[in-house]
C-alpha cells in the first residue's frame, strides 16, 4: 500500500523525502535512494518520475510491462510521449530497483531492465536450416559480431517458411540498401544508411551464405551435401568505399577533453583516471572493464636484463584470439587509479571481485561501467571541449598507437602492444603518419658512400 499524493502535490521548493510506503524496509530504501542523488534538480526529477508510478503500483508486483506502460504514458497535449522521457521513466526506476535488490527488498528480476535475449534467433520453420543457423552463430568469434549480425538477419528473413535459398539478388540488394525507421534518429522518419551500414549488412548476409554453402546435411540419397545448393544472392554486391572515420586525437584535443573533466567531483577523478587508462594503455572500450583482482603487483624484467617492480593487468582481449592477456600496468595509470580509489574513500572497502572504474550516482555501484556508458561519457566531455563529434573512446587506441610511432617504436613492438593479428591492421593505425618521402636517404647516404668510394 503506498502512501502520499502524485507529484504534483510536493512542495518542490523545500523538498523533503516523502513518505512514498508505508513498507518501512521500501520507504528506508527509498530515502538512501533519494539521499544518493548528486543534487536536489536530481531528487526533484527522480521523485517527478517514481512518485506517479509507486502511486498506483505495489513495488513487489511490479512487471516489466507496468514499467513499460508507465513509461509510454503520457497526458501531455502532444499525444505520445517522447523517447528522451520514455528512457528517463525507465532508468529512474531501473536505478531505484538496483538498489532495492542490493538492499535485498526486491528478489525478483529487475522488471525496469529487458529480459535478456536469446543467443540464437528462431528464424526459420526448417530444422536444417535452423540448425545451420546455430552453428553458424556459434562460429562467430566476438559478441559485439554475434549481436550485430544476428539483428541484420532478423530484419532480413522475416517469413519462417521461406528458406534462404529462395531469396533473390535484387531483395537482397534491395535491404541493403533500404532505409529504416529510427525512434531515436530523424524524428522516427526513415534513416537513410551509411556506406559502413551497407557493407555491414552485406558482410552478415555473405558471411551466412558463405557458411550455409559449406554445411554439410544428409541427403535422401544418404550422402552429405551442402544445404546451399544455388548461388548465394549476395555474390555480385560489392564493398562500397568508405570514408575514413575520424578517430585521431592531437595534443590539443587531448588538453582540451581533459581540461572540462572536473578535478572535484568523484565522476570527475573517475573519468580522469578512466580516460588515463585509456590513452597510457591503448586498449579497446571493453578490454578495460577492470576488476580489482585483474591489477597484481609483478617484477619486470626490462631489456638489460635488469629486474624492476610494477604492476600488470588482465584484460580479455576483445579481437579474433579472444582470451585473456597480462601487460604492464604504467606507473602514471597506477597512481591515477590509487588517488581515485582514495578520494572516493573505496581503497579500504573495495573487494577483489569489485569494479575499478564504477558508477557514483544514485549509489556507489560494484559492476564496472558498460562499454554504453563509457561511450555516452565521452560524448559529454567532447562535446564541452567543443571536440568533433566523431571522437569516440577507439580515439585513445589510435593516439597511442601514433605516439608509440612518433616516440621510436618499431611497427612490430607497435603491433604486439596493440594486439593485432598483424602489422597490416597496424599500419593502418599508422599510415596518416608516413609520407611519401623517403626519410632514410640521408642515413643510408652517410652509411654507403664512404664504401662506394672505397671501391
Amino acid at each position: 500500500m503506498l502512501c502520499g499524493d502524485s507529484e504534483r502535490s510536493y512542495p518542490l521548493a523545500n523538498l523533503r523525502i516523502p513518505p512514498l510506503f508505508s513498507n518501512p524496509a521500501w520507504q528506508e530504501c527509498f530515502e538512501q535512494f533519494f539521499e544518493s542523488l548528486p543534487s536536489h534538480a536530481e531528487q526533484i526529477a527522480h521523485l517527478r518520475r517514481l512518485a506517479p508510478f509507486f502511486q498506483d503500483h505495489d513495488p513487489e508486483v511490479v512487471t516489466q510491462d507496468d514499467v513499460e506502460a508507465y513509461c509510454r504514458e503520457t497526458i501531455s497535449y502532444h499525444g505520445k510521449v517522447s523517447i528522451g522521457t520514455e528512457k528517463r521513466r525507465r532508468a529512474a526506476i531501473r536505478a531505484f530497483y538496483d538498489l532495492a535488490i542490493k538492499n535485498r527488498c526486491f528478489a525478483g528480476p529487475n522488471p525496469a531492465r529487458p529480459p535478456d535475449k536469446p543467443k540464437v534467433p528462431h528464424l526459420f520453420a526448417d530444422e536444417q536450416w535452423q540448425a545451420c543457423l546455430v552453428a553458424w552463430v556459434e562460429q562467430l568469434r566476438s559478441d559485439e559480431t554475434r549481436s550485430s549480425y544476428c539483428n541484420i538477419l532478423m530484419r532480413f528473413f522475416l517469413d519462417p517458411d521461406r528458406t534462404p535459398d529462395l531469396y533473390t539478388r535484387q531483395e537482397t540488394e534491395r535491404f541493403i540498401r533500404s532505409a529504416h525507421a529510427s525512434k531515436v534518429h530523424n524524428h522516427g522518419e526513415p534513416v537513410e544508411p551509411s556506406a559502413q551500414t551497407r557493407n555491414l549488412r552485406r558482410s552478415a548476409l555473405a558471411s551466412f551464405y558463405e557458411y550455409c554453402a559449406g554445411y554439410q546435411i544428409v541427403g535422401d540419397d544418404k550422402r552429405l551435401h551442402a544445404l546451399l545448393q544455388t548461388p548465394p544472392p549476395t555474390k555480385g554486391i560489392r564493398t562500397e568505399q568508405t570514408a575514413p572515420a575520424h578517430r585521431l586525437l592531437s595534443e590539443s584535443d587531448l588538453q582540451a577533453l581533459f581540461s572540462v573533466i572536473p578535478q572535484t567531483t568523484a565522476q570527475g577523478i573517475r573519468d580522469r583516471s578512466l580516460f588515463t587508462a585509456y590513452l597510457y594503455l591503448g586498449r579497446r572500450n571493453r578490454e578495460l572493464r577492470l576488476l580489482w583482482q585483474d591489477i597484481e603487483p609483478y617484477t619486470f624484467t626490462d631489456e638489460k636484463g635488469q629486474s624492476y617492480q610494477g604492476h600488470r593487468y588482465r584484460y580479455h582481449a576483445k579481437g579474433k584470439g579472444q582470451r585473456w592477456q597480462y601487460a604492464e600496468l604504467s606507473p602514471q595509470v597506477w597512481d591515477s587509479i590509487l588517488w581515485y580509489l582514495i578520494a572516493t574513500d573505496r581503497l579500504s572497502s573495495i573487494q577483489p571481485t569489485d569494479g575499478v572504474f564504477v558508477r557514483h550516482a544514485p549509489f556507489v555501484g560494484k559492476e564496472p561501467l558498460s562499454s554504453s556508458t563509457i561511450r555516452h561519457i565521452l560524448k559529454k566531455y567532447a562535446m564541452a571541449a567543443n571536440l568533433d563529434p566523431s571522437i569516440c573512446v577507439h580515439s585513445f587506441r589510435h593516439a597511442n598507437a601514433q605516439w608509440r610511432y612518433r616516440c621510436g617504436q618499431g611497427l612490430m613492438e607497435i603491433c604486439k602492444a596493440m594486439g593485432h593479428s598483424h602489422v597490416g591492421i597496424t599500419h593502418i593505425y599508422l599510415q596518416s603518419l608516413i609520407g611519401e618521402q623517403d626519410t632514410a636517404i640521408p642515413a643510408l647516404t652517410a652509411k654507403f658512400r664512404p664504401l662506394l668510394e672505397v671501391m
